[in-house]
């Protein structure tokens, strides 16, 4: 029987190795709760959420141990959502990703998040 993996850490479900991006991207958008919109809905006992994905907001784009300010755009439901550099000489551009998996992460945009430097899985923690 395979052994869970140690808690807090993902592992692919097909491959049972750890999921360990080279880009993380995190996307601020406006996050609701969705009522029930008709009689027998289930949104609310669901806790099912409306998420404001078209527009603009504010991103994080986490690459090679650099942290990005960025911007979101998304202009319809058919367009691609474009990730672009929010200040600097850069600002404007869009923020090139590095090979590699790629996480993005949706959160609301009021969501504190932290960030801590780690380590690349399978080194020693000498190696850093």
């Amino acid at each position: 029987m395979a052994s869970s993996p140690p808690r807090g850490r993902q592992v692919d479900a097909g491959t049972r190795v750890r999921v360990a991006p080279a880009n993380v991207i995190v996307l601020f958008m406006r996050v609701t709760r969705l009522a029930n919109d008709r009689p027998g809905s289930s949104n609310e006992r669901l806790g099912r959420l409306d998420i404001d994905y078209q527009g603009t907001g504010r991103a994080l784009v986490l690459r090679n141990g650099e942290v990005i300010r960025a911007t979101w755009t998304k202009k319809n439901d058919r367009s691609a959502t474009v990730v672009t550099y929010a200040d600097g000489i850069d600002k404007g551009r869009p923020v090139g990703l590095v090979r590699g998996q790629i996480f993005v992460q949706i959160v609301p945009n009021d969501l504190a998040i932290t960030i801590k430097a780690g380590r690349l899985p399978g080194l020693p923690d000498s190696i850093r």
